[in-house]
């Protein structure tokens, strides 16, 4: 959503960006690991991927880039509502790694105006927000629209 928003401002009335991906979250993960770990991890999400519909294997294959075009987008001054996870993922996503991604998250709603920015933190949730907590999307994606009025 960062890329069209970039690319057609004028069409974008409001963002609602849940639990989005960030460009420099892969490398701070890695960061965070030994050289083992990360190889481990990799290793698991290849066995995941096996099993992923092919559209989710070409963005994968991609993601990279897509950390690159993202990079350098502007988020247009309209309301922007982030939704952040918040359950750990042991042994990887630890706390420490949750309290940084919604730190990023935080830095994109930083990007608006203070009366468009607004990050919440789903509590009890991972990161698939939208299936462990509909409503929670639902009531970002209302609270935008009454921005928009």
């Amino acid at each position: 959503i960062r890329m069209f928003a970039d690319m057609y401002p004028d069409e974008v009335a409001a963002m609602v960006y849940v639990d989005g991906s960030h460009e420099d979250y892969y490398t701070y993960l890695q960061s965070t690991m030994t050289e083992e770990e990360w190889q481990e991890l990799k290793q698991k999400e290849a066995q995941q991927m096996a099993f992923a519909p092919e559209a989710i294997k070409q963005e994968k294959a991609l993601f990279s880039v897509s950390e690159e075009q993202v990079r350098n987008t502007v988020i247009p001054d309209v309301p922007f509502i982030a939704l952040s996870s918040s359950k750990t993922s042991p042994p990887y996503v630890t706390e420490e790694v949750i309290e940084t991604f919604q730190g990023m998250h935080a830095s994109l709603v930083e990007q608006v105006s203070p009366e468009n920015g607004i990050h919440i933190i789903v509590e009890d949730t991972g990161h698939n927000i939208a299936t462990e907590n509909p409503e929670a999307v639902i009531d970002a994606i209302k609270t935008a629209l009454e921005m928009v009025e």
